[in-house]
C-alpha cells in the first residue's frame, strides 16, 4: 500500500470517529450530569488514537522513502553495473579490431588490465595484487550448463607468478569519477574486466570428412573414418581415391586421434565412426537434415546420440569442433607496403599445383612463352606464384627451375625448352641423362721422306658417351645421339719456335643410336665409326733447321676441344631430350710427346684422353656444370697404349659423384645417403599433376645435388618473407614460403583448415597422426605419395602438437604470420625415425602444411563483468575505520580491501565472428546477461 492511499484511509478513519460521537450525543436516552466530562474523555480517547495512528502513518511513511529511495540507488547501481559491462565488451570488441590488422599481434593476449595500479609507486606489490585480483576469479570464472567457457585459478594473481607490470596479465580496470570541485581525491564508482578467448583453430566435423558430393558424383563408395590403416581416406575433387595422408584435403584428418584423450572423448563412444561416412543416409555427409553444415551443437549432439548427462563429453566437443563455420579463402599474404597489416588488397590466389592444363604450358617453346606464362605472371591471375617469379638465386637460373617444375607435372616427356638448337634451359624429364663424355686423341707420325725431311700427322678422335637412367618406370625406347665438335691440334718440335705448318682442326657433326634405355642403368655408347678424321696432313721442315742431322726429333702435340656439344634426341631428330656442352680446355703434355727416329719410316703412336663428367646428372646443361679430367703425362700421355683417363668411370657411378657426396649435408645441399645418383631420393618426376604438396621437394633448383629446400623458411626475404619482392634465394636460406603460396585445389575457398596458432592440442594432433613417412614414390608399385613407409602414431603426434604450442604463442614463442613459417620454429618436423633423406626430412611438412592457415581467428568468445562499489574515504587524505572488527585505513580513489563495498555486479558472454570480407570487423553472433 503507498502513502496515499494510507493517508486516505486515515482521513476515513478519523470522519467514522466525528460521525460515531455525534450519534452517541443525540441519541443518549438518560443524560448523565456529568456528561461534559464524559465528552473530555472521549475525546482524549480520540485524541491519542489519532496521533497513534499519525505515527504509524509517519512511520510507514519514512519506511516506504527509505525502502523506494533503496530500491532506487540498487536500480540505480543494477543499470550502472550494466553499462559498465557492456563497457568492458566494447573495450574488448575495440582491442580486437586494433590487433586483428596485425598478424604479430596475440589475439591471445587480449584481457583487462590497469597500468595505473600496477605502476603506482605508493603501493606494495602484495597490495596491487590485491586490488588487481579481488574476486577476479569468481566473477570471471564462467560455467554454465555444465559447459566450462572461462576458469580462472582461485589464487589468481595472488602467485608470484603474476608480473604486476605485464600489459597482458587479465586484473580490474578501477573507473574514476570526474575530478570533484571541492576535494582532490577522485572517487572510484566502479570497476570492470573482460577476456577475450579465440577460438583459434578447431574442427569443421562437416568438412572433415568426405564432402559426399564427390562420392556420390562418381559413383564411388566413401571412406571410413576406420580405415585409416592403408585404405582410401578421401575422394579427390576429380573422383579419385585418395590413400592415406598425402596432404590435399582436409577430409585426410584421423579423428581417431582425439580417442587419445580417453577421458574426454572415450574410445568406447566411437564417435569418430559415429561421425565418418560410412554412417551417413547420404554418402559422405553425417545427416544433418540439409545439404549445408551443422547448423548448431544441438544438432550434433542430437545426431551422435551425446545426451545432457554426458557434460564432460559435451564440453569437449564444444572445444574441439566448430559448427556453422565458413570457407576459408585459398589466398596468402603479401605486404605490400610493410606495415605488417594485413589489408584485403594485399592477399593473392594461390597456385594450383593439381591443375590439369600443364600440357598447354609444356613445348619445345622456342620464344620462351611457357616459362614466361609463370615467370613474368600478372599478381592475381592464375599462374602467378611470387616465390618463383621474384627469383632472385643467382647460383640458379628462374626459367630452369619453372621448366622443371612444368615438366614434372605435365604428361608428356618432352622437355621445355627456349631452343632446341642451344637450349638457354631445357626441363627435365623422365628420360636418360648424359652423365659423362670421354674423348680419346690417337697421334700417328711416320717420317715419309728424307730431302727435304716430310712427316704425315694423323689424328683420330674416340669418343664414348655415357647416359644414366635415373628413373623408374621409363619408356624404353631408342634414341639418337648428336655430337657437334670442334677440336683443333698443334706440334711442334724443341721449342714453340718451330712449328709444323698450321693447326688442323674437327668440326663435323656425326650422329649415332642408342640402344632401348631401360630403368637405372647407365649405358657406354661409341659410335659404329670413329668420328671424322681430326687431321690427317703432311709437314715439311727444311734442312736449314736440323736437330742432330733430323735423324731424332722429340716433338710436343697440344690439343683444344674449342666447343663439344652432345645432344640426346629422338630418331628423327625432332625432340631434344637433353643437351650439354663440355668446357673448352687445352691439353699439352709437359714433355716431349713423340720421339721420331729421321733415320727410319718407323709409325710412331700416342694418345691424349680427355674425360668430362657431371656431379648431378640431372644438372648438365652449361659448361660450368662439367668436370674436366685430362689424362697425366705418365699415364695417358704415352706412346705405348690407349689408356682411358684418369679418373674415368664409364659404365659406373662418376667419381665426381663419389667426391660430391660430402657435401650432402641437407644444409647447403640436399640429404641424401645413396651412393649411387640413381638412389638420390628427389630423383623422381610424376608427368602428371601433383598428388602432394610433398613433392614441391623434388623440383630440381638448376644446381647440383639442390632441390627446393622446404625444410627452411627464408626469414631473411624482403619484409620476413612475405614483402613485395620475397623471392627464391639461397638453397641454405630456405624454400618453404613457397609451402604458403601453393594449394591443391581450383577453388578459390577451402571449408574447415585448421589455424596454425591454434591453442588446442587435440585440434593440432589430428593434422599429423598417421602420415607416413618413408613413402616410395619412386617404386614401381603406383607412385602413391602415401604407399609404404611408416605411419606417425599419435603419441608421436601429439609431441609434435605441444611443440607447435610452444611455438606459436599458446605456451612460449609468438603467432605464426604465414603457415610456412612452422617449419623452422617445430624441429619435430624432420627428426623423426626414418627421416635420412631429403625427401623424408621434406615428407612430413609437405602431407599437412595445406591443410592449415595462419590468420586472425573467425570467433571470439567475450567474457565480460562490470560492478559499481561504494568507495569509502574522507574526501581528502586517508582515514581509519573499524570494520568487521577490524582496523581499515581507506583512501577515496582507491579499492580499499574489507571497507569498500560491491554494491552490484553484471557479467555478459558473448560470440563474435570475424568479417573476412573487412579485416578489422567484427559482428556479434550471440550476447548473453548473466546473472550471478
Amino acid at each position: 500500500m503507498n502513502l496515499k492511499s494510507k493517508i486516505s484511509n486515515l482521513k476515513s478513519t478519523i470522519r467514522f470517529f466525528f460521525f460515531m460521537n455525534r450519534k452517541t450525543q443525540s441519541h443518549s436516552p438518560n443524560p448523565s450530569p456529568l456528561s461534559p466530562n464524559h465528552n473530555s474523555g472521549m475525546a482524549t480517547i480520540l485524541a491519542i488514537g489519532i496521533s497513534a495512528l499519525l505515527l504509524m502513518v509517519g512511520i510507514a511513511f519514512v519506511t516506504t522513502s527509505m525502502i523506494e529511495r533503496k530500491s532506487a540507488v540498487n536500480f540505480q547501481d543494477i543499470n550502472i553495473a550494466r553499462a559498465l559491462a557492456q563497457t568492458a565488451f566494447n573495450r574488448a570488441m575495440a582491442n580486437m579490431k586494433y590487433k586483428s590488422t596485425d598478424p604479430q599481434e596475440n589475439m591471445n593476449e587480449i584481457v583487462s588490465h590497469d597500468a595505473d595500479i600496477a605502476n603506482d609507486a605508493s603501493l606494495t606489490d602484495a597490495e596491487k595484487r590485491a586490488i588487481l585480483g579481488d574476486d577476479l576469479a569468481s566473477q570471471l570464472t564462467t560455467v554454465i550448463n555444465g559447459i566450462t567457457y572461462l576458469e580462472i585459478p582461485v589464487d589468481y594473481p595472488s602467485n608470484t607468478a603474476y608480473d604486476i607490470s605485464d600489459t597482458s596479465a587479465l586484473s580490474w580496470v578501477y573507473i574514476k569519477s570526474p575530478q570533484h570541485q571541492t576535494y582532490t581525491d577522485t572517487q572510484i564508482f566502479g570497476r570492470i574486466a573482460y577476456v577475450v578467448l579465440p577460438d583459434k583453430g578447431k574442427i569443421d566435423p562437416w568438412a572433415v570428412i568426405d564432402s559426399g558430393y564427390n562420392a556420390s558424383e562418381y559413383n564411388k563408395n566413401p571412406p571410413s573414418e576406420d580405415n585409416y590403416g592403408g585404405g582410401n581416406s578421401s575422394v579427390a575433387s576429380d573422383g579419385s581415391y585418395v590413400s592415406g595422408r598425402p596432404g590435399r584435403d582436409i577430409n585426410e584428418l584421423c579423428l581417431m586421434s582425439l580417442e587419445y584423450d580417453a577421458d574426454s572423448f572415450p574410445p568406447a563412444a566411437e564417435y569418430p565412426t559415429k561421425m565418418s561416412v560410412n554412417t551417413c543416409s547420404q554418402a559422405g555427409l553425417v545427416d544433418t537434415g540439409s545439404a549445408g553444415d551443422w547448423e548448431d551443437y544441438e544438432q550434433l549432439f542430437s545426431t551422435l546420440g551425446i545426451t545432457q548427462d554426458n557434460d564432460s563429453i559435451r564440453e569437449y566437443f564444444k572445444k574441439v569442433f566448430y559448427v556453422n563455420s565458413t570457407p576459408d579463402d585459398e589466398k596468402y599474404w603479401i605486404d605490400e607496403n610493410k606495415d605488417l597489416i594485413k589489408e584485403q588488397g594485399e592477399m593473392q590466389e594461390r597456385f594450383n599445383l593439381s591443375r590439369t592444363d600443364w600440357d598447354t604450358l609444356s613445348s619445345q617453346d622456342p620464344n620462351g612463352v611457357a616459362v614466361n606464362a609463370i615467370g613474368n605472371a600478372a599478381k592475381n591471375s592464375q599462374n602467378y606464384l611470387q616465390w618463383l617469379i621474384e627469383w632472385n638465386d643467382p647460383n640458379s637460373t628462374k626459367p630452369q627451375i619453372i621448366a622443371n617444375l612444368i615438366d614434372y607435372c605435365d604428361i608428356d616427356d618432352i622437355p621445355t625448352t627456349d631452343s632446341p638448337s642451344v637450349p638457354g634451359y631445357l626441363g627435365l624429364e623422365k628420360v636418360p641423362y648424359i652423365n659423362e663424355v670421354m674423348i680419346q686423341f690417337k697421334a700417328v707420325i711416320k717420317r715419309t721422306s728424307t730431302s727435304p725431311y716430310t712427316y704425315d700427322f694423323d689424328v683420330t678422335p674416340t669418343l664414348t658417351v655415357e647416359l644414366v637412367n635415373l628413373y623408374d618406370g621409363i619408356n624404353s625406347r631408342v634414341y639418337k645421339i648428336y655430337v657437334e665438335p670442334d677440336f683443333s691440334y698443334q706440334f711442334w718440335y724443341g721449342t714453340s719456335t718451330y712449328m709444323f705448318g698450321t693447326s688442323g682442326t674437327d668440326t663435323t657433326t656425326v650422329s649415332f643410336d642408342t640402344p632401348s634405355i631401360s630403368s637405372k642403368t647407365y649405358y657406354s655408347i661409341s659410335p659404329a665409326t670413329p668420328l671424322q678424321v681430326g687431321l690427317n696432313d703432311t709437314k715439311t721442315k727444311g734442312t736449314n733447321i736440323n736437330v742432330n742431322n733430323v735423324k731424332t726429333l722429340r716433338i710436343k702435340m697440344a690439343v683444344t676441344v674449342k666447343s663439344l656439344k652432345i645432344k640426346l634426341m629422338s630418331t628423327d631428330g625432332n625432340t631434344l631430350y637433353d643437351y650439354s656442352e663440355m668446357p673448352t680446355m687445352l691439353v699439352t703434355p709437359e714433355t716431349p710427346f713423340f720421339t721420331v727416329n729421321g733415320t727410319s719410316n718407323t709409325t710412331n703412336t700416342a694418345y691424349i684422353t680427355l674425360d668430362y663428367q657431371v656431379k648431378d646428372p640431372r644438372q648438365n646443361l652449361k659448361q660450368e656444370d662439367w668436370i674436366s679430367t685430362p689424362g697425366t703425362s705418365t699415364a695417358n700421355l704415352n706412346q705405348t697404349s690407349s689408356q682411358t683417363a684418369a679418373n674415368a668411370t664409364i659404365g659406373s657411378v662418376n667419381t665426381s659423384y663419389t667426391l660430391a657426396r660430402s657435401i650432402f649435408n641437407g644444409t647447403t645441399y640436399d640429404l641424401e645417403t645413396a651412393t649411387d645418383p640413381t638412389g638420390i631420393s628427389t630423383a623422381f618426376i610424376r608427368n602428371a599433376p601433383m598428388k602432394s604438396p610433398w613433392e614441391l621437394g623434388f623440383i630440381h633448383r638448376a644446381k647440383a645435388f639442390q632441390t627446393l629446400n622446404l625444410k627452411k623458411y627464408n626469414e631473411a626475404a624482403d619484409g620476413n618473407g612475405f614483402g613485395p619482392s620475397a623471392g627464391g634465394g639461397t638453397y641454405i636460406l630456405g624454400d618453404a614460403n613457397i609451402l604458403d603460396q601453393v594449394k591443391m585445389t581450383s577453388n578459390s575457398a577451402t571449408l574447415g583448415k585448421i589455424n596454425l596458432n591454434s591453442d588446442n592440442v587435440s585440434v593440432l594432433r589430428t593434422l599429423f597422426d598417421q602420415i607416413k613417412i618413408g613413402s616410395n614414390i619412386k617404386s614401381s608399385t603406383g607412385n602413391d605419395p602415401a604407399s609404404g613407409g611408416s605411419a606417425i602414431s599419435v603419441s608421436t603426434a601429439n609431441t609434435i602438437a605441444q611443440e607447435v604450442l610452444d611455438q606459436n604463442g599458446t605456451t612460449g614463442g609468438s603467432p605464426f604470420v604465414t603457415r610456412a613459417q612452422i617449419v623452422n620454429e617445430v624441429s619435430e618436423l624432420t627428426t623423426q625415425s626414418g627421416q635420412t633423406t631429403d625427401a623424408s626430412k621434406e615428407e612430413l611438412i609437405g602431407k599437412f602444411i595445406n591443410l592449415t592457415k595462419v590468420e586472425t581467428p573467425d570467433l571470439y568468445t567475450i567474457i565480460a563483468v562490470g560492478q559499481t562499489l561504494k568507495d569509502i574515504g574522507p574526501d581528502e587524505g586517508t582515514a581509519s575505520i573499524y570494520k568487521s572488527n577490524q582496523e581499515v585505513n581507506v583512501k577515496k580513489g582507491r579499492f580499499d580491501i574489507n571497507a569498500d563495498e560491491v554494491t552490484s555486479s553484471q557479467k555478459i558472454l558473448a560470440r563474435v565472428k570475424y568479417d573476412e570480407t573487412h579485416p578489422d570487423s567484427f559482428y556479434i553472433q550471440d550476447i548473453m546477461y548473466l546473472e550471478d
